[in-house]
């Protein structure tokens, strides 16, 4: 399995810098993956899956990797992808 495109967008505002489309090799995509800033360290960058919330006023993830492996791939991905296309998202 590959990543085969990432798509950056959204406005950013404190801790939210972007939003990113994970698009796959075997046809599948995940949108709204988030890039945020830690709020304690900003200088660390987090990846969140998409979410929604629950009745119970609960966040839950709509999708996520169900192995370390495979979240460290994808999370290394995005944030790569971020670094090197930031000055575009941030127009």
């Amino acid at each position: 399995m590959k990543i085969i495109s990432l798509r950056f967008y959204g406005k950013p505002n404190k801790n939210f810098l972007s939003y990113c489309s994970v698009t796959f090799d075997f046809g599948f995509c995940i949108e709204k993956v988030k890039i945020v800033a830690d709020s304690i360290d900003p200088s660390r960058l987090l990846v969140l899956m998409p979410s929604h919330q629950t009745v119970e006023g609960k966040y839950r993830d709509v999708c996520h990797p169900t192995t370390k492996e495979f979240r460290t791939l994808l999370e290394a991905t995005v944030l790569e992808g971020y670094k090197k296309n930031a000055a575009a998202v941030l127009k």
